[in-house]
């Protein structure tokens, strides 16, 4: 299993970084160089058993039909996406510090046939490309 993590403070809180995450058809016009297209497919969004898909541009073009495991907006979300061999697990949390501000944490989980692909370069770029989408999220969302 590979397991990558990516953390980052926004100067603002949970809820405003959740109002720059929460719409998954705006992630293709706010990260346009890591999602091509994202939209959600079924069930309502962030709920248990709901799905959305998303095309990522980094670090290789690759679709996922996400699930949604758990939500608890505006703090936290875990999905699931499963196929290609690769099971790849992922969870946001936005945690309220006692400054004011929200430390945004990445987490992600890959399992599966096909990880020997996933060495240190590819490895590297899934933590670059998850970085610059943090940041886009805290720069939007300080802003408000």
């Amino acid at each position: 299993m590979i397991k990558l993590e990516n953390s980052v403070v926004a100067h603002c809180t949970p809820e405003d970084v959740w109002r720059h995450f929460e719409d998954v058809s705006k992630w293709p016009a706010n990260v346009p160089s890591i999602i091509g297209a994202a939209k959600w497919e079924s069930g309502e969004p962030w709920k248990p058993g709901s799905k959305f898909s998303m095309k990522l541009l980094k670090p290789m073009p690759v679709y996922f039909t996400p699930e949604i495991v758990d939500a608890a907006p505006p703090n936290s979300v875990h999905w699931i996406a499963r196929g290609s061999g690769v099971t790849a697990e992922q969870w946001f949390h936005f945690e309220a510090q006692d400054d004011g501000s929200t430390k945004m944490t990445a987490r992600q989980h890959f399992d599966g046939p096909m990880t020997f692909m996933f060495g240190e370069t590819v490895q590297r770029q899934i933590t670059e490309m998850y970085d610059e989408w943090m940041n886009m999220v805290k720069t939007q969302a300080e802003a408000k």
